[in-house]
């Protein structure tokens, strides 16, 4: 059964990493996913641990804006953040370090693919090592079309890995974003390999009825209209049908919200997106018990179809 200590907060959207910790206590949320680079870095374990333990949140994810198979001169840059990832989240207790494929404008899918298992192969070893489970992020295509946007060539690219040490981080908004559709198909597809996720709804960004960016992160594929997160259930996400999927198939997070917006905004956002799970069967507290609620944080972080 879903709960509060399911979900998560990732911390792109707050201005530290204790930030992100407090307010996912404050919201009797579980989890917490920082990223190395914008607001960690190895140096910082020892204090992050402590702010976790304080609040009694648990790190769910390391992760990085690596993008493996995009990179070429750049490229030690790119695998430096996931073996720094492996790292931090081994001293940390974090199950998994989180990454991406990345596009190419060049190469195809098979060399792509390539390019990205040969890197891959000795990041495999050294997660495998430290205990850590590393895991790939779909993600629509910005610049150039070849992202991890397509679910077949997701799954065919995982069962090619075929490693339990690589895992997906199913962003069903991001397949949204790229024109797959997430839900039922996507999941479904996708379900055996899914450990973790992050949470948004979507809608095309529309600034006669939207406003200003303002704090909001616009979300531009290469080839079709941009969009901007909206709360679960104001976009084009099924998300109440994934939401049904996720409870019955047993999937217990963790889940991180991702509101793409800072401040008042980003606020906003998380309040509504709350209300919408409380009312499709999440068992929160009311946004006052959130600070108080610790019991149950430690959730399960195996996928649904874990064996």
């Amino acid at each position: 059964m879903l709960s509060a200590a399911s979900f998560g907060l990732i911390s792109l959207d707050f201005d530290s990493a204790e930030e992100t910790i407090t307010a996912a206590a404050a919201r009797g949320l579980g989890w917490a996913e920082f990223y190395i680079g914008p607001d960690v870095s190895e140096q910082d374990a020892e204090r992050l641990a402590g702010a976790l333990a304080e609040h009694e949140v648990r790190p769910a994810s390391i992760s990085s804006m690596a993008r493996l198979a995009q990179a070429e001169e750049d490229a030690e840059q790119h695998l430096a953040w996931v073996r720094s990832s492996i790292r931090v989240a081994a001293a940390l207790g974090a199950p998994f370090a989180t990454f991406m494929y990345g596009t190419h404008p060049v190469l195809n899918r098979r060399q792509t693919d390539e390019r990205f298992l040969g890197r891959l192969e000795p990041l495999i070893v050294e997660a495998e090592a430290s205990d850590v489970t590393l895991l790939i992020e779909n993600v629509f295509s910005r610049r150039h079309s070849g992202d991890l946007d397509d679910a077949d060539a997701t799954l065919a690219l995982l069962e090619r890995i075929g490693s339990p040490r690589v895992g997906l981080n199913f962003d069903p908004g991001n397949f949204s974003i790229g024109g797959e559709e997430a839900y039922p198909y996507a999941y479904g597809r996708l379900a055996p390999f899914i450990r973790y996720m992050h949470l948004k709804d979507v809608a095309r960004y529309t600034p006669a009825r939207d406003g200003a960016l303002e704090g909001r992160r616009l979300l531009d594929d290469h080839a079709r209209p941009a969009c901007i997160a909206v709360p679960p259930g104001a976009g084009v996400l099924n998300t109440n049908g994934l939401l049904q999927a996720l409870q019955r198939d047993g999937f217990e997070g963790p889940i991180a919200l991702e509101p793409t917006a800072k401040g008042a905004l980003r606020e906003s956002w998380l309040t509504e997106s709350i209300a919408w799970l409380r009312r499709n069967g999440v068992a929160f507290g009311s946004d006052e018990e959130g600070a108080e609620r610790k019991e149950g944080v430690g959730a399960g972080t195996r996928g649904a179809h874990d064996e």
